[in-house]
């Protein structure tokens, strides 16, 4: 009886459809056997028997769900009711990006997109869908190994055989980033690749020598604080002041300064390098280490400070820092902290910061009657304790400027 049963079964056919408040459509249905909608208060239906015609109308916001057996099949509807045509296209775009095999979460007037591109189609749709701003896509996709291998691969091969000289690629996120010497006159070529496949192309340019400008913010708390007291709010500030200014910046001078806060630049070293070699900043020195044993006695050095290395590459009008940062001790200090590297894109004399470093210091006051505190239970209700916290940071940040 099971497997009868199971050979009788309706293949279900599943499908989604988007409608505004006061919108209505039409579903034709013939050989209905019966249908049955999951919220009417969304749904407002009306069946014509003399038509076979099913005509829903979008009555309030929300979703619901609607079911529809005839004597060959099963409908499964998924209908959705906006208030805008705005947020009509957004679910309309999160249908399409999800159907093409990528995770769809939606929150609010947000598109959270996550996964792995798998194939020119699906690229070539969320590269359009991500063009248009008005969609909201918060994208945490990148492109699969063999995929990008591929275009990468195609790109060079269409490139050479149109007679360019040099043709050099990178992928930045979901980005193809190239540069090529030698037209050949073949402008078309470089206009499909833009156009159509969304791949940034610029003419390979000269090696250009780079300053490289780090500025290092200490920002002070002069009254007791919690540790979530929101000093790591005013970057946005910081990185202005930095902007108007940095010409004539110099060691000591205060950024920003109110009643309980202030913060100076301590340090700002330049670097100038060229674009595409390895460069290094280290800001500290060399602590002496003494090891000392029965018989004899042996000093080695360690360094102690900040270490920031990294490479500076050209990607047509912007510039991608790939960098490693270093915090050490010496083992005679408390300093210490984060290790990491990252990279980011960045254009000529825009600032950005790339670092922070949060000092925490914790101070106990006790107050009491000298002989009167040791007394029990009245010795306690005679003295006040008072812990204080306080916190400073120190902030990185980083300019790109031609060395003239």
């Amino acid at each position: 009886m099971l497997s009868a049963s199971l050979c009788e079964a309706k293949p279900v056919i599943n499908e989604e459809i988007f409608l505004s408040k006061g919108e209505q459509t039409e579903i034709s249905i013939k050989n209905l056997e019966n249908y049955s909608i999951g919220n009417k208060e969304v749904l407002k239906h009306k069946y014509l028997k003399s038509k076979d015609l099913l005509i829903l109308k979008a009555a309030s916001l929300g979703f619901s769900d609607l079911i529809i057996n005839t004597k060959d099949n099963k409908y499964a509807y998924k209908i959705y009711v906006t208030s805008k045509r705005s947020q009509l296209k957004k679910m309309e775009a999160a249908g399409a990006i999800e159907k093409s095999g990528l995770e769809v979460n939606t929150f609010s007037d947000v598109i959270y997109v996550s996964g792995e591109i798998k194939d020119l189609r699906t690229y070539l749709l969320y590269q359009k869908i991500l063009k248009d701003d008005s969609l909201q896509v918060v994208s945490e996709v990148g492109l699969k190994s063999k995929f990008a291998s591929d275009f990468i691969d195609k790109l060079y091969n269409d490139f050479r055989k149109a007679g360019f000289e040099f043709i050099s690629c990178q992928l930045v996120g979901i980005d193809f980033f190239c540069q090529y010497l030698g037209d050949s006159g073949q402008q078309s070529l470089i206009k499909k690749y833009q156009q159509q496949f969304f791949v940034k192309i610029s003419p390979l340019e000269s090696t250009m020598s780079l300053k490289l400008k780090l500025y290092i913010v200490y920002i002070k708390q002069n009254d007791s604080i919690q540790r979530d007291s929101g000093l790591n709010q005013i970057s946005a500030s910081l990185k202005d002041a930095i902007e108007l200014n940095k010409r004539s910046l110099r060691t000591g001078d205060i950024l920003l300064q109110d009643e309980g806060l202030e913060s100076y630049l301590i340090a700002s070293p330049a670097l100038s390098i060229l674009g595409g070699e390895n460069f290094e900043v280290s800001i500290g020195e060399e602590q002496p280490i003494i090891n000392q044993t029965a018989t004899s006695q042996t000093t080695t050095f360690k360094f102690s400070g900040i270490k920031f290395k990294g490479k500076l590459e050209s990607l047509g009008n912007h510039y991608k820092l790939k960098y490693q940062t270093e915090i050490t001790e010496s083992g005679q200090s408390n300093f210490s902290g984060p290790r990491g590297k990252s990279a980011f894109l960045i254009d000529l004399d825009q600032t950005k910061e790339i670092l922070e470093f949060e000092l925490d210091q914790k101070s106990f006051t006790k107050q009491s009657v000298p002989w009167l505190s040791a007394l029990p239970y009245l010795g306690e209700l005679l003295q006040k304790n008072e812990t204080q916290f306080g916190q400073s940071i120190l902030k990185f940040f980083i300019t790109v400027e031609e060395d003239k």
